[in-house]
């Protein structure tokens, strides 16, 4: 029978508990984070946000209508996109894949675009942006508010998860 002492706390992200774990007492912090029920609590919460819905965006030329590139962005409307139908006035158009926006773009354009945006692009983390409230990540100066201590430390990683005793 083993004597040591037990604990169990919440991991908590924000206000939002994610999961409880039971530990030893005597347990370093690096043991817990390497626990293997404590990385199954944070797969399972980040899950979600690492294979989020992905649209579709096409590189169509104005005199056929043919798409001739296209790829998978978590962003719908890509910049400068609006409801502007397919026309003669470029030769090349990037279109939302149901077809209802676009704008007018050059093949650099196009290469610019699928660098900002295609999510074979991505940076490994940039999933983590899907936690922060709209406001924040906006780029419409209205819209912005600064981000909290809370976020700040979210963006950077540190003490993001907290662990506090279960009741």
């Amino acid at each position: 029978m083993n004597d040591c002492a037990m604990t169990r706390a919440n991991i908590e992200y924000g206000n939002v508990t994610v999961g409880f774990i039971t530990f030893a007492s005597n347990s370093t912090c690096r043991a817990l984070v390497q626990s293997e029920l404590f990385q199954d609590i944070i797969h399972q919460f980040t899950r979600p946000y690492k294979t989020p819905e992905t649209h579709i965006h096409e590189l169509v030329v104005s005199t056929t209508g043919n798409a001739i590139a296209s790829f998978n962005s978590t962003d719908y409307v890509l910049d400068g996109m609006t409801s502007t139908l397919i026309n003669d006035d470029s030769r090349y158009w990037m279109r939302t894949g149901d077809g209802l926006h676009s704008v007018a773009v050059t093949l650099n354009g196009y290469a610019v675009l699928y660098a900002k945006y295609a999510t074979a692009m991505r940076p490994k983390h940039a999933w983590i942006r899907g936690l922060l409230p709209a406001e924040v990540l906006t780029q419409m100066a209205s819209e912005w508010r600064a981000p909290t201590e809370w976020e700040l430390r979210h963006v950077v990683g540190k003490r993001v998860l907290q662990a506090s005793p279960a009741t």
